[in-house]
């Protein structure tokens, strides 16, 4: 059971010793980086930004925790070059992994009835993944999530280890059997009601933005660290560190983690022509956009140019964006239908460009990312979207029938989109700004 205790004084009211404790505290645990940090913006439609830390990033924190502290001027730099500044006392985040492609913390987000796929017990769910690691010898914390509705555990590591590997270490040993409201299963590789940071082996711009505990608007008893008792019992607590993980003990637990079955290659080598069988599904579509690493927006966006490159008529394409808007986290600003079929008429009002292409198979050397076959290596997207035909989304059936007859063995198609250059962050391009949300 929850016990019912008062929380630490923290939120809204950080004291100057507190204050000065937590920012040291969050500098040495949570930051992979401070040259950018991320910031709640004003604007509509972007839940958060990249700013600038650096000799900035403490009086960023001080706003971030207290509501009584003075306004900090943050300055917002895109990957693109745009630039601005913004006044006040915004909530601020981290990124993860580093650029070399490590993290100095791992954090699984449970999701609350406050998203789109909320965790039948986000509770249960967080302390079920706390016992698991647990027995492994990891050791997690627990802090209530911001709208006080969901959960995240949190693991540090003494020091930077890989992000691939802390990844390999969390898929592998979340419990298969949590269920969402639905009565679903969660999906944490599908972000469906347990996401995984780092979301991604190396980051492509700035990394995946996780916000930082003690922000002084959470709701009572949000965004504070709580132990658990013995009978699953929590009381809040501000500790002055956090017990971390070593890379020995990350490795040892690795090590009991059996090697999955080689994938097998597709030998299918037609070309899409943008019509009935020879186009992905609309679930293929769906279940691509979703495990992309991007914004909501920028991957809506990009999925009705994907739609329309690959021959879907108007209506057929709606349909879909309608669905993927269902789908999509709902954390921090609704993704709205409205938003994805304004990106469907901004798509389909340009011509469209070449539809994706099935190819030979493509053989990785191992731990490079050059194919063995020299052919160019695909992105990240298209290495998911391949797992996705692998997994349960698309069933052996489903995938012979959709992407042509490949036999009486499944064999997965890899769709490489030979029109897409690589894209920037999800948070480049701020629109105009609209005012306070």
């Amino acid at each position: 059971m929850i016990v019912a205790t008062a929380p630490p004084e923290v939120n809204g009211s950080a004291n100057g010793v507190n204050q000065g404790r937590l920012i040291s505290l969050l500098r040495k645990r949570f930051f992979n980086r401070i040259d950018k940090v991320a910031f709640r913006p004003p604007w509509e439609g972007k839940s958060a930004c990249p700013a600038i830390g650096e000799d900035n990033l403490d009086a960023m924190l001080a706003a971030h925790l207290d509501a009584a502290a003075p306004e900090v001027t943050i300055r917002w730099r895109t990957q693109s070059g745009k630039e601005g500044t913004e006044r006040g006392r915004c909530r601020i985040g981290t990124y993860s992994p580093a650029a070399d492609g490590t993290t100095c913390f791992a954090v699984l987000d449970l999701d609350g009835d406050e998203h789109h796929k909320p965790l039948a017990d986000p509770f249960g769910a967080a302390l079920q993944i706390i016992d698991v690691l647990k027995s492994k010898g990891i050791v997690a914390h627990l802090e209530m999530s911001g709208s006080a509705k969901g959960w995240h555990v949190w693991i540090f590591f003494s020091e930077p280890v890989s992000a691939a590997k802390v990844r390999k270490l969390l898929f592998a040993l979340i419990p298969a059997g949590i269920l969402l409201v639905d009565g679903k299963k969660a999906d944490p590789r599908r972000n469906v009601g347990i996401e995984v940071f780092p979301k991604q082996d190396v980051p492509p711009d700035v990394g995946n933005q996780v916000w930082l505990p003690w922000y002084h608007g959470a709701k009572a008893g949000g965004n504070q660290f709580y132990r658990v008792g013995s009978a699953g019992e929590i009381a809040p607590h501000l500790p002055d560190d956090f017990e971390t993980v070593t890379p020995a003990a990350l490795e040892a637990v690795l090590a009991t983690i059996p090697v999955p079955p080689a994938k097998p290659h597709s030998t299918f080598q037609k070309r899409a022509t943008g019509s009935g069988d020879d186009r992905p599904s609309a679930a293929f579509m769906i279940d691509w956009a979703l495990r992309r690493e991007t914004a909501r927006n920028d991957t809506g966006s990009e999925l009705a140019r994907q739609l329309r490159d690959n021959g879907f008529s108007r209506t057929e394409a709606e349909s879909i964006m309608k669905e993927y808007a269902r789908s999509v986290s709902q954390d921090g600003h609704p993704y709205t239908e409205k938003e994805a079929i304004a990106s469907l008429c901004s798509a389909y009002a340009k011509p469209a460009r070449q539809p994706w292409a099935r190819t030979e198979p493509i053989r990785f050397s191992a731990g490079k990312r050059k194919p063995a076959n020299g052919r160019p290596a695909p992105n990240e997207s298209h290495e998911r979207a391949e797992e996705a035909a692998e997994e349960a989304v698309v069933t052996p059936s489903s995938f012979q029938a959709e992407y042509g007859r490949l036999g009486q063995s499944r064999q997965p198609v890899f769709m490489q989109n030979r029109a897409i250059c690589s894209s920037g962050s999800s948070m480049e391009s701020p629109p105009k700004k609209r005012g306070r949300q």
